[in-house]
């Protein structure tokens, strides 16, 4: 592509690109794009070359030259419109940009696509880019430069190998849950008379191994299982009719047909492809109407979605599943047995209600079990439960009860199978592995109805800054109420703010049983739930599965297992009276995240007290047996003063507390300044990823109203999270960044969506309303309605811009300017 007079440079040249004829023949080679301009020269093109992985039927190629004294930012711009155009053409075609950039950098328009240049082009400065979005597609090589030219030579070789090649085909054994299958398996419990499988015992344990026994027997016996062959590479709507015509066009090729053959089948197969990917289009309508699962699935499906895997590369998976039981269970070292006794025998000694339990309650929880998650260690079938609930809730009503009854849970219910899931990338040692419980889906439902029994008991009594488990309340309210806070504290002369996000060491494992048998009691809690409580948390048994291997038992009294429905409120309820001893000094809590807020003055005296609180804080802790890791815990000091208040760091056991300058708190990502750019910045880069599966639904011709549903779901569920908190103080520039991402999916659903300043009006006056109706939300008084008959809500007067673009300003704003429009 020659340069033209629009570039406004005195010298001739432009930019060009050679593709050897062996890769691929000139007719499939299109020209998308050209642009000539002050700022850049661009070239786009579409190849299909001969050969190309089945999950790449074409490339996009982008060159670009951009000279060092054009405008960067409208460069960038310019090249990040084109690429959504193509992208929105072809979403899953492997598209590179590269070419001389200069100064110009691609890193914020273009945060998915990965920098294949990792060595200089010129001297010691990379001024040449390759940008992709394909992962790891390329390494570099250099070479000397070309002829007399002053930059290096870059031959980008290539990494990637086929999904095919990466994944081979796998045979996997299913069970086939046709409707006659179903049927069969209802009729069989149906009839089934229940007192001749528990054969009278009035014992727990037995009756919950008879029952759990026969309903697996059942299964396994009437319900048949089939053998299936799975390809990594296969599009979700290849029909077997279009396989066969795919065949046949090879055997013609290997077998030499004749001439008339070779072109009318090719012609048959484009044909047979577009109505497959029709019916795939109906259907995948047909489940956005009636089954977002499904859906959900189906996007997968077409886009080769995969959640990434990451384990850890050892010698012995059987003496590392071991070693992982050993380090879970390390918090169980003390002997509590006579406490424990002395504890059990008082309560048993106190008036209890009886607690009955409904047999609808049962079945209702039976039929929203999900039947895609695995079974637990009694081995029987989410699917059994969840299309046999009327047979099965009148045998499993009874077993509860007696349950509750006796103080006794079934020990099948609470032995737990651990999966370590990483907490990174790289997993490196044992402490990378978050130790998740998979326990038995009837324990998970009897769990749901005992908890509904012991909020009510305890709602009351919760503490007020405590905002899990407390009716409409969320993240978003705890993050709220956190920087409303701050702001206002921050508004009087010489303040400022100390945050120390406490890190616990596995929090959920350090629950001590007679101490929270002992808190539950001072609740209040009915005597009964609390006999019961102290049967599940006593004699636990667990084994961890790492890969293939499964360790050995192991029974540990100390903590409450992680994927268990109870251990949430159970932490809740043990953390409930840790409370601040000054009112300068505040917990935020939402289960086990927990963060120390000291509203903080320059002098000494101020500084000292958070010290003395902090030191309060690690004492309790050591009275309640919860480990705080020094490594995890960070803080961070807000100071908007002129002149710098120096804040001595705060320590743990002699270990100096990490000062940050931002911070993810509830999955906010908070600055020091309250600019929120972090969040800003990963809100742009998830939304870029997801826009992937918007454009791969309008690739197949999705119709519009599915689009905007998935939108709204997928995309906008993101954009919405925390924008509440965060928007008005963002940099404008961030906020042009999410609009701009708005703007594109606008374009690819053909109809405008809401603004990001919109939708940030609109949450914020349903936040208001809700906080109007709940006299007991923390921020209910900062919304104090006038006294006249306007409804208005009084504004205060306010010193800072940046508490001015906070919530409570902005919604009060908001919410006054609707009630004068009413």
């Amino acid at each position: 592509m020659d340069r033209n007079q629009n570039s406004r440079k005195s010298k001739g040249g432009g930019v060009c690109v050679y593709i050897n004829n062996k890769y691929c023949y000139p007719a499939h080679i299109t020209v998308k794009h050209r642009v000539c301009t002050k700022d850049i020269e661009l070239l786009a093109l579409s190849l299909r070359p001969y050969h190309l992985p089945r999950e790449i039927h074409q490339i996009r190629l982008f060159v670009v030259y951009i000279a060092p004294s054009a405008d960067t930012q409208a460069a960038a711009s310019m090249i990040h419109e084109l690429v959504a155009q193509v992208e929105a053409e072809a979403p899953d075609a492997p598209t590179f940009v590269m070419g001389d950039f200069n100064l110009c950098s691609l890193k914020e328009h273009l945060p998915t696509y990965q920098q294949y240049f990792t060595c200089p082009t010129r001297n010691t400065a990379c001024l040449g880019q390759c940008y992709g979005n394909i992962q790891d597609a390329f390494y570099p090589k250099v070479l000397p430069g070309l002829g007399n030219s002053d930059p290096n030579m870059i031959k980008l070789m290539p990494a990637y190998v086929s999904r095919l090649r990466r994944e081979k085909a796998r045979k996997v054994e299913v069970k086939s849950w046709t409707v006659d299958a179903t049927e069969a398996l209802r009729d069989c419990l149906e009839r089934t008379d229940w007192n001749v499988v528990t054969d009278g015992t009035e014992n727990a344990n037995d009756v919950a191994l008879a029952i759990s026994g026969y309903i697996t027997f059942c299964e396994d016996t009437i319900i048949p299982k089939k053998t299936v062959k799975m390809f990594s590479n296969n599009k979700p709507w290849v029909t077997p009719e279009l396989k066969q015509l795919l065949n046949q066009k090879k055997r013609l090729f290997k077998s030499g047909g004749n001439r008339e053959e070779k072109r009318t089948v090719p012609k048959n197969i484009k044909s047979m492809i577009r109505e497959c990917k029709a019916a795939y289009k109906r259907k995948l309508e047909s489940f956005f109407r009636y089954d977002a699962r499904r859906a959900w699935q189906g996007v997968q499906a077409i886009t080769g979605y995969k959640p990434k895997k990451y384990l850890m590369a050892v010698d012995n998976e059987l003496d590392m599943a071991n070693d992982l039981n050993d380090f879970y269970c390390r918090f169980d070292i003390h002997d509590f047995r006579v406490e424990q006794d002395l504890v059990h025998r008082e309560i048993s000694g106190m008036k209890c209600v009886d607690i009955d339990i409904s047999i609808d309650d049962v079945k209702s929880y039976f039929r929203h079990v999900n039947p895609r998650k695995a079974s637990g260690p009694d081995g029987i079938c989410n699917r059994t439960l969840k299309m046999c609930a009327d047979q099965l809730a009148q045998p499993f009503q009874r077993l509860f009860q007696l349950s509750i009854d006796t103080g006794v849970v079934p020990c099948l219910w609470k032995k737990s199978l651990i999966v370590p899931v990483p907490k990174n990338n790289k997993p490196r040692e044992l402490n990378d592995l978050r130790p998740v419980a998979l326990t038995s889906t009837v324990m998970k439902c009897f769990e749901k109805i005992f908890l509904k029994q012991l909020l009510c008991e305890v709602s009351p009594l919760l503490d007020p800054n405590q905002f899990a488990y407390r009716a409409e309340r969320g993240v978003e309210d705890a993050l709220l109420t956190l920087t409303n806070n701050i702001y206002e504290h921050l508004e009087q002369a010489k303040s400022l703010v100390k945050i120390v996000f406490i890190g616990f060491s596995s929090a959920f494992n350090t629950i001590q049983l007679h101490l929270m048998v002992k808190k539950l009691v001072h609740l209040g809690v009915n005597p009964k739930i609390v006999l019961w409580m102290y049967d599940f948390l006593t004699n636990r048994c667990q084994q961890v599965k790492f890969n293939s291997c499964v360790s050995s038992l192991k029974a540990i009294n100390t903590g409450a297992p992680q994927g268990c429905v109870l251990s949430p409120i159970l932490y809740t309820l043990y953390t409930n009276n840790c409370q601040a001893a000054s009112s300068d000094h505040t917990y935020f809590k939402y289960a086990d995240d927990t963060a120390l807020v000291g509203f903080l003055k320059s002098n000494t005296t101020s500084l000292e007290g958070f010290e003395r609180e902090m030191q309060g804080f690690m004492k309790w802790c050591t009275d309640n047996f919860l480990v705080v890791n020094a490594k995890k815990t960070k803080e961070m000091v807000l100071d908007f003063n002129k002149k710098e208040i120096i804040v001595p760091p705060s320590n743990i056991s002699g270990e100096v507390v990490e000062r940050v300058s931002r911070y993810t708190y509830l999955g906010v990502e908070i600055d020091n300044k309250l600019t929120f750019k972090e969040c800003a910045q990963n809100k742009t880069k998830k939304l870029q990823k997801r826009m992937f599966f918007l454009r791969k639904l309008k690739h197949f011709q999705i119709d519009s109203c599915f689009l905007q549903m998935f939108y709204k779901s997928l995309l906008q569920s993101v954009l919405s999270f925390g924008i509440i908190c965060a928007f008005g103080n963002m940099y404008i520039q961030d906020q042009k960044k999410l609009q701009r991402v708005v703007k594109i999916a606008s374009r690819i659903i053909g109809v405008d969506q809401v603004s990001v300043a919109q939708l940030h009006n609109d949450l914020s006056l349903n936040k208001i309303d809700q906080i109007l109706n709940d006299s007991t939300h923390p921020l209910h008084l900062s919304f104090l309605r006038s006294s006249r008959s306007s409804g208005r809500i009084l504004q205060r007067k306010i010193r800072t811009t940046s508490y001015n673009k906070s919530f409570v300003p902005t919604a009060i704003r908001l919410y006054n300017i609707r009630q004068n429009n009413s």
